[in-house]
């Protein structure tokens, strides 16, 4: 207000400045909200930049990781085919109850000259072969030793039912794939091979027989008795057969042995008691006579299980009596 109380006016000048500072100032706020918006879009532009990237990226990773897993299993394929090759992939020989498998750590350990072991040494390619599932069967074998190995794992459980629980003797096998150490040492050239290494002996008598469990039976039978045999009796056995003239006393002595044996032992007793009678009655081819008879009737199966195991251990009693050495 002026001196006179009257209300003043702005001159056109200032109000014109002042439309004009809003006017810039309206300005300046759209410019800087465009320039907001532009980084915004900016931003956005960056974020799909980065997203492209990204998935191109993963693309590539996936491609390589891909690459790279096919690479190993082919690698780890073509070890084992190599593996195979050589020897090293072979399944083990299936595992026969009453036959320890030994290898180069623990032969030393079991044929250390305490004992009497029976060893086989087998072709671990091919008796492990011999147990897969009808495997191979269209394609021939042109290699002997292969079947005969592969075939030698049955004649050795036949021979372990008989052998396995003898107290006199250790059956054992040795897979030559993983022994070369051992097969060497031994001129083991071909499979299967057998040998038995007798207490106290250093040197291995080998078997060159048929690999028949009969006719394996009765050579290692002859060196370390038979399963059914009474080692307390072997003795006067031997007695018995070198000298005919005391034959009642060696009878005699056989009899106190008989009485002083546990009950098991004294079944199979008995029947010593009753060959050394019937050769003193009949003569000494009663041992071969009896032991066809056994042996015919065994093979044919006419008669029960339990009759048949009885005739077989008696089968080896005789053999104790063989009529080469009565």
């Amino acid at each position: 207000m002026d001196p006179c109380g009257r209300r003043g006016t702005r001159s056109e000048d200032e109000l014109r400045d002042r439309r004009w500072d809003r006017r810039v100032e309206t300005r300046r706020c759209t410019q800087g909200k465009e320039k907001d918006l532009e980084g915004i879009r900016a931003d956005e532009h960056r974020t799909r930049q980065c997203r492209k990237a990204m998935k191109t990226n993963a693309k590539a990773i996936s491609a390589v990781l891909l690459v790279l897993l096919v690479a190993f299993f082919q690698a780890g394929k073509a070890y084992d085919d190599y593996y195979d090759d050589y020897g090293g992939g072979a399944k083990a020989p299936k595992k026969i109850a009453g036959v320890v498998d030994l290898d180069e750590i623990t032969f030393d350990k079991i044929v250390d000259g305490s004992h009497n072991v029976f060893v086989s040494f087998v072709d671990g390619d091919s008796t492990a072969a011999d147990d897969e599932d009808d495997e191979g069967d269209d394609e021939d074998s042109t290699d002997s030793d292969d079947d005969s190995s592969s075939d030698f794992s049955t004649e050795l459980e036949t021979l372990a039912e008989k052998f396995g629980k003898h107290n006199g003797v250790i059956l054992a096998r040795v897979d030559a794939s993983d022994a070369f150490d051992i097969t060497e040492k031994f001129d083991v050239n071909s499979y299967p091979t057998l040998m038995l290494f007798q207490k106290g002996e250093k040197t291995p008598e080998r078997y060159e027989g048929v690999l028949n469990a009969d006719k394996i039976e009765a050579f290692l039978g002859s060196k370390v008795g038979f399963p059914a045999v009474v080692e307390e009796l072997e003795g006067i056995v031997k007695k018995f057969k070198s000298d005919e003239s005391s034959r009642d006393k060696t009878l005699k002595e056989a009899r106190e042995v008989v009485e002083g044996l546990d009950e098991e032992k004294k079944k199979l007793g008995e029947y010593y008691l009753k060959v050394m009678e019937k050769v003193m009655k009949k003569g000494n081819d009663h041992v071969s006579k009896e032991a066809r008879r056994l042996s015919s009737i065994i093979e044919k199966g006419s008669a029960l299980q339990d009759k048949i195991t009885e005739m077989k251990q008696r089968l080896d009693i005789l053999r104790s009596f063989h009529k080469d050495e009565l």
